[in-house]
């Protein structure tokens, strides 16, 4: 009991999920590089994410019930990608949102530039 607010601290660091968003790293120093696997967030979600050499790396969404997701775009400005068994969306602006199913994977990254 004597950690939990440490610990309660440190993945509010990583991941916050609150007012119907939720954010990756909203406020982590992107000097250190991290990893955390499957923290919760509202809406049922089960989130994997890293940063490494001070970029988020691809992040691994799993939806329990499948309810819609709305994330603060972990890479702004770039176009990002949420892959998933039914195929690939793109999305571009600040905010991603898309609908998920029960027991779903999401892969969600920034898209690959375009030369």
């Amino acid at each position: 009991i004597e950690t939990s607010g440490a610990t309660e601290a440190l993945n509010s660091m990583m991941l916050q999920s609150h007012e119907s968003m939720i954010r990756i790293f909203p406020v982590w120093s992107m000097e250190r590089d991290v990893t955390f696997t499957r923290l919760r967030a509202k809406g049922a979600f089960l989130i994997s994410a890293s940063v490494k050499d001070g970029a988020i790396q691809p992040i691994t969404l799993f939806s329990e019930k499948g309810a819609p997701v709305r994330l603060e775009n972990p890479w702004p400005g770039q176009t990002v990608m949420v892959e998933s068994a039914k195929g690939d969306q793109s999305f571009e602006g600040d905010v991603i949102s898309f609908e998920t199913e029960a027991g779903a994977t999401y892969g969600i990254c920034p898209a690959p530039v375009k030369k």
